[in-house]
């Protein structure tokens, strides 16, 4: 006597790689690295994590007839560069535009 499995239908087997949904949770955080970059103009100043964005910001001011200002820094050195900033100017709003960062908004 001759017998020959069949395969399961799909779906009904034991998992797979190819039947397992990829993990789509967020890697751990790590410190943040690279240039960031800063836009300030009157009582703003917002930070972002890609030059194209900052130079939006920066025509935006301009075209408000603001004279901003501009800085790239490594993203390690914000957080010291923001606490002296909220605390030598008291009545700025501070934005921080890059993804993953929740209430951005001093």
């Amino acid at each position: 006597m001759n017998t020959t499995t069949t395969p399961p239908p799909p779906g009904t087997g034991e998992p797979t790689a190819a039947t397992t949904p990829a993990d789509s949770s967020p890697p751990d955080s790590a410190p943040p690295t690279g240039p960031v970059y800063l836009v300030a103009g009157a009582d703003l100043m917002a930070l972002f994590d890609t030059r194209d964005t900052a130079d939006i910001m920066l025509v935006t001011m301009v075209g408000a007839n603001l004279d901003p200002v501009t800085a790239c820094l490594y993203a390690a050195r914000w957080d010291e560069v923001r606490a002296g900033l909220l605390a030598d100017a008291a009545g700025v709003t501070i934005t921080d535009t890059r993804p993953g960062r929740a209430g951005g908004t001093r």
